[in-house]
């Protein structure tokens, strides 16, 4: 490892050592940069770049333009160290031909993004690169595809493939949009006839002539959970019937930052929920103009449905955008954890003494926090021990008469050493017989 490399690691925490050679080698191969720029090619969010920058702030140029530059001695060591690039992506389509016309529609349509409906452009490369994957899927030619707002055009992009899909309709809430989509169709009626644009709210139920007509759907909704789950549930309405494991098709795009693994850990929540299996993640696959926050990137989450997928009403909430800033997107992160145990010995689960004495010990090993205590006893020697907890609570139900005893712990952090959790309650009590459930 570079020495260089090495000493900003201790500064930038947030990095690996192959993207902070990878930074290097970025600022090594141009004269300069905009910090927007650089976000664009690293997919690094504002407020990591503006860290490293800071740490590295010896071998740049020091102004208040937003110019990222190496100035000589930057220069001098980094032609020595000679820094070796990072993949950024583990996967992009590289089509010429498609992205000269992708090019072309982006220039052509010159509207600002619409910070209402959550808009950010994605790249023309972008684009390209979500219409192939479909087509290196195999979901293309003959198939049906639903797009749920379509701000990077990718759907007249499918038109332009090899394989021919039998009817691609996009789902639109701009009417901007849906007047340029509408007019590249008119100028070629012949090459678009099978498009269809259809002006949507989300928020709003889908006509009955829509609903399991599909065989795939693409979806890059806002970045909030509530917003996730409507997309998520309007996609499996429009999915044609998945009762087989042949299974069909959602493509996610979503984007949290480096800083913020607690939504990505709820977005896979709710994908496990719906019964829809991640065959693919693909990280900082979609780059944007824009959304910085998020390092102006994106991932995407190729998912497929099972005989086992939920597609039932949720709790939904209207309010999905994040400009509405609801109360959901406050609410904390929770790990909601429950465990059954059965064969404990007679002299642990009748005794008020050895189950605190446990329990203490179980909160020690997972740093849990008590402020508070009640034990009741109940006539037929069970005990019900409720701890109040710093991020929230742990109760503890047992049958004697069973050798059993269910523990319930609920937290607003993620839980230390979670991956132990059956581990140390088999050693504390005694017993190899207890089930471990996530419920959140």
């Amino acid at each position: 490892m570079l020495k260089i490399v090495s000493e900003l690691k201790r500064k930038n925490s947030d990095l690996k050592e192959a993207e902070i050679e990878g930074i290097l080698h970025i600022l090594n191969s141009h004269d300069s940069l905009s910090n927007n720029e650089l976000i664009r090619l690293t997919g690094i969010p504002k407020n990591i770049l503006k860290v490293f920058k800071s740490s590295f702030a010896a071998y740049l140029y020091d102004d208040d333009t937003d110019t990222i530059q190496l100035n000589s001695k930057g220069k001098q060591l980094l032609q020595k160290e000679n820094p070796r690039p990072y993949k950024w992506t583990l996967l992009n389509f590289a089509e010429p031909g498609l992205l000269d016309l992708s090019q072309r529609f982006r220039q052509d349509y010159e509207q600002l993004s619409k910070r209402e409906f959550d808009q950010f452009y994605a790249t023309p490369q972008s684009s390209v690169s979500k219409a192939m994957l479909l087509d290196e899927k195999g979901i293309i030619e003959e198939k049906s595809i639903a797009l749920i707002g379509d701000d990077d055009l990718v759907s007249l992009l499918l038109f332009n493939l090899n394989a021919r899909p039998i009817l691609v309709s996009v789902f639109e809430i701009d009417p901007a949009l849906i007047g340029y989509i509408n007019g590249v169709k008119n100028t070629n009626l012949v090459k678009y006839q099978n498009l269809n644009v259809v002006c949507y709210d989300a928020r709003k139920v889908f006509d009955r002539q829509n609903i399991r007509r599909y065989d795939a759907v693409l979806i890059d909704p806002p970045y909030t959970v509530s917003g996730i789950k409507l997309f998520l549930y309007r996609s499996l309405q429009l999915l044609k019937g998945f009762d087989t494991f042949e299974g069909k098709y959602i493509f996610l795009n979503f984007g949290a930052g480096l800083r913020n693994p607690e939504k990505e850990t709820k977005i896979q929540s709710i994908i496990n929920a719906a019964g829809l299996v991640i065959e693919d993640k693909i990280n900082k696959y979609t780059s944007y103009t824009g959304a910085e926050t998020i390092g102006s990137s994106s991932s995407i989450y190729v998912l497929k449905t099972t005989p086992f997928t939920n597609a039932s009403d949720q709790v939904l909430n209207n309010k999905i955008y994040t400009y509405e800033k609801t109360e959901l997107e406050k609410f904390p992160y929770v790990d909601h954890i429950v465990i059954k145990v059965q064969d404990v010995p007679q002299k642990i689960i009748t005794s008020k003494t050895a189950l605190q004495l446990a329990f203490g010990r179980f909160c020690n090993k997972h740093s849990l926090k008590v402020v508070d205590t009640k034990i009741t006893k109940f006539k037929k020697q069970g005990y019900s021990f409720t701890y109040i907890l710093a991020n929230s609570n742990l109760t503890i139900h047992t049958w004697p008469e069973l050798n059993a005893l269910h523990i319930v712990l609920v937290t607003c952090s993620p839980v230390h050493n979670k991956e132990r959790l059956g581990q140390n309650i088999s050693k504390l009590l005694n017993t190899s017989n207890l089930e471990v459930n996530f419920v959140e």
